[in-house]
């Protein structure tokens, strides 16, 4: 059994817009990023290239996809396409964690 802990995983990659970014997996098909965001941290708009799903396990978020903005709150789940700008902002006073699940087959 392979296990890890958010809370004791290494940053994954330096986001200077958010607290952390833990990389929880990664296989051939699937690489899974948990993100803690503090009040006002947030994702700048991007295309990720394959698609990708977003669930929120802690707290709310406005979530932009495309043109639309909307408020997602803890157990949300946003699928995503491989073209469509997307990205997030913690706008509540409180910590977000939010699950990034990019599908790496459908490059």
């Amino acid at each position: 059994m392979n296990t890890k802990n958010f809370d004791f995983e290494p940053e994954f990659k330096s986001i200077p817009t958010i607290e952390k970014a833990a990389e929880l997996l990664k296989t051939d098909h699937t690489h899974a990023i948990l993100m803690s965001l503090n009040p006002g941290d947030y994702i700048e708009k991007h295309t990720a290239g394959m698609e990708v799903s977003f669930f929120l396990s802690e707290g709310e978020l406005d979530f932009e996809y495309g043109d639309e903005v909307k408020k997602i709150t803890a157990g949300t789940m946003v699928q995503g396409d491989k073209t469509t700008l997307h990205g997030f902002r913690n706008n509540s006073d409180k910590k977000v964690k939010i699950l990034v699940i990019k599908h790496l087959t459908t490059k």
